[in-house]
């Protein structure tokens, strides 16, 4: 309740007359350093004394607001270093239009009022934005806002709004609480306040007046049949978008697993078949071409499964893999941790004994030392050990692995084929159809409704076959083309994953060997320093 109330009294606020006379006399200008200081000590967030560039910049990036009010700023620019910033006022400026805040991610609060704004746009990546004052400006259409679905508060007063139907777009914003839309030619509407609180029965505050839930209820009963039409259609939007997105995961699924050609070979075949738009003017060949990709989406179907399958395979069996390499590296760094650990026990008792005089001393010292050189070898020995183990689990892993690529292959090569024998029939089919066409066209005996193209095609026994071959020849050329990418790709995909694991450990295996050779290092120096 506070916040609704001080965005009221934002909203309300106007410049006084000096404010005005100022804005008259002053030279609009841009955001700049100096102004970007004063802005901050103003705020009282300088940390004393003048600001060099690199405080300045660390300020900037620590800074959680921004007021930057009067300044007779013309164009938003300057704002990089503002990395965590919440809130922005620019209000009472003479800025012309929102730009260069898009990399203010973290803003949630930005007022923009008493400018000469006269379109919203540059929000779209402000998605954690709440609050948002764009009074008295001179806005005629409510755009722009379709990320913002975080809004809770929204001023459009005192702009150009004319057509109700641009505030039935804040339907979407489930979380729109606050609404001032006074002083724009919208309001005059006689039945602006029900109309608005109808379509937008979230709303607790519509200009600067509390909603009561009588009020909205009445609304929304005036209203019921204009609503019913719009929710339906909202719903038919929604479930358009649910199956668009459950459409675009299934294809990324597909992509992942080197699937993605299956979804769209038929469309390729015919990409640059330019021999179609000459046949597809006969009779029939419609028929024909369905048939066509009847039979392909049934061998696409059976390829798809299979492929799925395989691609969980290999999912399995990294799984496998890195749950081996990680239980290997814990035994491994235990056994480490072990020896480290008795050694440092012995060396502590050791040194105590030297230290108090207790013991030979160079005796111990030289113990010591052999201890020392002990726990090198025997720390290397464990990675040794853990580099032979990895080869065992990732040569097991690569010969399976190499299997499932196999399996890809085949499969891949059996389902080519299988969508060229398709295709080898869609060839027959169209040639025998134009062979009858033909003979028709002998007869003068062609379908009263055949098209001119089509007339003008059959004149040509030759034109028309060797159409009907060229766009063979189109059709299993981009087959191959296809069937060569995908193969590329299955073997790519399989090297990259297994130069992935052999690269990790041996990137592992370096540090490993270079921190060993630093403790050990580290602990001769110790022993150097010792008595001798």
């Amino acid at each position: 309740m506070d916040t609704i109330i001080y965005i009221e009294y934002r909203t309300y606020c106007t410049p006084n007359a000096r404010s005005i006379a100022m804005a008259q006399e002053a030279e609009d200008t841009v955001i700049d350093d100096e102004m970007i200081v004063h802005a901050i000590t103003d705020a009282g967030v300088s940390r004393g004394g003048s600001l060099t560039p690199g405080m300045l910049a660390e300020t900037m990036a620590e800074a959680m607001s921004l007021c930057l009010s009067f300044k007779h700023i013309l164009k938003i620019a300057n704002l990089h270093g503002f990395s965590v910033l919440q809130k922005l006022c620019l209000d009472n400026n003479s800025i012309e239009k929102i730009e260069n805040v898009d990399h203010l991610v973290h803003l949630t609060w930005l007022d923009l009022s008493f400018n000469c704004i006269r379109r919203i746009s540059g929000l779209s990546k402000l998605k954690r934005l709440a609050d948002l004052s764009l009074f008295s400006n001179y806005i005629e259409q409510i755009e722009g806002l379709d990320d913002c679905l975080e809004l809770q508060c929204l001023s459009f007063g005192n702009n150009k709004i004319v057509a109700l139907d641009s505030i039935v777009a804040l339907r979407g914003f489930v979380n729109l609480r606050l609404l001032n839309l006074e002083g724009n030619p919208v309001c005059k509407e006689g039945e602006y306040r029900r109309h608005v609180l109808a379509y937008l029965n979230q709303l607790t505050y519509l200009d600067y007046s509390m909603v009561t839930k009588a009020e909205s209820t009445a609304a929304r009963e005036l209203y019921q049949d204009e609503l019913l039409d719009v929710e339906e259609k909202e719903a038919l939007r929604e479930e358009r978008m649910v199956r668009e997105a459950a459409n675009a995961m299934y294809t990324s699924k597909l992509r992942m697993a080197n699937l993605a050609a299956a979804e769209t070979i038929f469309g390729e075949m015919f990409v640059e078949d330019t021999e179609m738009t000459k046949l597809q003017h006969l009779p029939g060949t419609s028929n024909i071409k369905t048939s066509f990709q009847t039979e392909v989406d049934a061998a696409s179907d059976v390829f798809i499964q299979a492929g799925l399958a395989q691609e969980e395979h290999k999912r399995i069996e990294i799984a496998l893999l890195e749950e081996t390499l990680k239980k290997l590296r814990a035994q491994y760094a235990h056994d480490s941790i072990s020896l480290i650990e008795s050694f440092e026990r012995t060396k502590k008792k050791r040194l105590n004994q030297i230290t108090s005089h207790q013991s030979q001393e160079l005796t111990d010292v030289n113990h010591l030392r052999q201890l020392l050189a002990d726990l090198s070898h025997n720390l290397l020995d464990l990675e040794m050990q853990q580099v032979g183990q990895f080869e065992e689990a990732m040569g097991d892993f690569e010969r399976k692995f190499v299997e499932l690529k196999t399996c890809c292959l085949e499969s891949q090569q059996s389902f080519f084929r299988a969508v060229e024998e398709c295709e080898k029939n869609y060839t027959r089919n169209l040639t025998q159809l134009m062979n009858e066409l033909l003979e028709k066209a002998a007869k003068d005996d062609l379908p009263i409704d055949i098209s001119d193209e089509g007339t003008s095609l059959l004149a040509d026994r030759d034109t028309c076959l060797n159409a009907v071959a060229g766009s063979h020849d189109i059709h299993v050329g981009r087959l191959y083309k296809l069937e060569d990418d995908i193969k590329n790709r299955e073997e790519q995909a399989s090297k990259v994953i297994i130069k992935k694991y052999r690269d990790q450990e041996h990137e592992r295996s370096r540090a490993r060997v270079q921190d060993l050779k630093e403790y050990e290092s580290t602990l001769a120096r110790e022993l150097m320093e010792l008595p001798c």
